[in-house]
């Protein structure tokens, strides 16, 4: 039998333990009603760069393939001057470049010409055009190679890059394809204006390059959304460059007498290279919700790059016409003679003036309608165009002089190499023509594609979603060129061709033939 005072003290624990039960019940019913107050709030955005970080993430969790991405954060958050830019950013891609600025895509080790581009799904026709001075476009005229320096990065909401093929990706990617998806209205939202203006300034070229990037978006009615976004940029890019290649191992005599053998390059150049380019992006978006279960979208895309490229190059070449050293100076490295002065009284000097005109546009509409047809039944129609027209034109002209007076010290001013002459190179008596050429080539890429995908979600234990789908796709290209090359007025003096520009851009400066 229990004594009194343990009675108490039973009794207090009991009431305790209740009291504790209580409180649980107490505070479980205080977060039961929290819970149904949140449920009042429909959506919680969040924005800026982990709002980005999260999408990224999200896009390749949800993939069931390589896939990787970025979104609008991702591209604003670097001083980008481009999509192919953005893009090196992401594991196994790779950029070439074009007068420093990043142009053409490979993906896993595989070229440009291996990688197929598509927007929101649709195959783009390739805007690479074949020039001289165009890199790809020179070795890959009917290639699907697309040059990414035509997209600014302020034009999309986000670029995915897909590394591993599904069965109802396009086809025509070996190394991967890469997605670009613009803005559309009811993505974003609420109302958005954006104004930005910006300049860059180029000292070796004494330019100040302008942009000016504004979008517009808003939600019109509940089902109805309109986005507008124009992007121009203009640059002036001027690229030196100063290389001796050809390096040969010859016995160098000075008046009869040897001075060893060794090595000293046949040919010496120094290049000069301007780019005067103009770029606008125009992006407009339509998405309009009839109901429920419809939404449909209409994009455009428009791009339009034009380029004045000049190409100024001197050739020193040792052994051209009738070489005469008059004097040399050698050093020995690891036992190797290498020459590193060379005097000569005959060398060949070739002068070379190159101008290219480009202007590439292209345009990309498409309508996609997607029905939810039923609750587990789900349709996707979506027609395209994508249009390139491409014109180039390239201008040659070349004029030298065999007898020309040339002093190439390998450690000159700086410890750079130089040249210098006592010839009148300045003087258009002292050249005479070798070769003129024009050619003129234009593009036209037309792709029509149409597509009908049909989801079907089963929710089995084993079986997920069934999808089926059909593809129509048709491609109209021409290829046209038409080239001149003439040595019809070979040695010929270049008045007769309206004479000559002098230009400072060589170690010594030359005179450059009028085409």
């Amino acid at each position: 039998m229990l004594k009194p005072r343990s009675k108490n003290v039973i009794q207090r624990f009991a009431t305790g333990f209740a009291a504790v039960l209580l409180g649980s019940a107490v505070s479980t019913g205080t977060i039961y009603a929290a819970e149904e107050e949140s449920e009042a709030i429909e959506e919680i955005v969040v924005t800026g760069i982990r709002g980005s970080m999260q999408q990224s993430l999200e896009r390749k969790r949800n993939a069931d393939h390589f896939v990787d991405a970025i979104t609008a954060e991702d591209i604003g958050a670097f001083p980008d001057q481009n999509l192919a830019e953005s893009l090196q950013r992401i594991s196994g891609v790779a950029i070439d470049r074009k007068s420093g600025e990043g142009a053409f895509v490979s993906v896993r080790g595989l070229g440009p010409q291996f990688v197929q581009t598509t927007i929101h799904g649709r195959v783009a026709a390739s805007n690479v055009v074949p020039g001289s001075h165009d890199g790809v476009g020179a070795n890959n005229t009917k290639s699907r190679a697309v040059g990414f320096h035509s997209f600014q990065s302020g034009l999309v909401q986000a670029v995915e890059v897909h590394k591993s093929p599904r069965a109802d990706h396009v086809e025509g990617g070996l190394g991967g394809f890469v997605d670009i998806q613009p803005r559309r209205p009811l993505d974003m939202g609420k109302r958005h204006a954006t104004l930005s203006l910006d300049a860059t300034k180029n000292d070796l070229a004494d330019d100040t390059a302008p942009g000016v990037f504004a979008m517009f978006s808003d939600v019109l009615t509940d089902n109805l959304g309109l986005m507008v976004s124009a992007q121009w940029d203009n640059r002036l890019i001027r690229t030196d460059s100063y290389r001796g290649w050809g390096h040969v191992f010859r016995d160098v005599k000075v008046d009869g007498v040897s001075m060893g053998s060794g090595y000293y390059p046949q040919q010496i150049n120094a290049e000069v290279h301007f780019q005067d380019r103009d770029r606008l992006n125009l992006s407009s978006s339509l998405q309009f919700l009839p109901s429920d279960n419809v939404d449909m979208t209409l994009d455009m895309l428009y791009t339009d790059i034009t380029s004045s490229e000049t190409h100024l190059n001197e050739s020193w070449r040792l052994q051209q016409g009738n070489s005469r050293i008059t004097a040399a100076e050698s050093i020995t490295d690891n036992g190797t003679t290498i020459f590193t002065k060379i005097t000569t009284s005959g060398a060949g000097l070739f002068v070379q003036h190159n101008t290219e005109e480009v202007a590439a546009e292209t345009l990309n509409v498409g309508l996609n309608v997607k029905v939810q047809v039923t609750d587990n039944l789900a349709l996707n129609l979506d027609a395209s165009v994508s249009e390139t027209e491409a014109p180039i034109t390239n201008r040659d002209a070349m004029m030298r002089n065999t007898r020309t007076q040339m002093s190439y010290d390998k450690y000159g001013s700086g410890g750079l190499p130089s040249i210098t002459t006592t010839s009148p190179i300045s003087s258009e008596d002292h050249f005479s023509v070798v070769k003129q050429s024009i050619q003129s080539h234009i593009v036209d890429d037309k792709n029509s594609q149409f597509r009908l995908d049909l989801t079907y979600d089963h929710d089995g234990d084993w079986l997920k979603t069934v999808q089926v789908g059909a593809r129509t796709y048709r491609q109209e290209r021409r290829d046209r060129s038409r080239y001149l090359n003439s040595k019809a007025w070979i040695n010929k003096p270049i008045q007769d061709f309206g004479g000559g520009v002098s230009h400072a851009g060589g170690p010594t400066g030359c005179l450059l033939a009028l085409v």
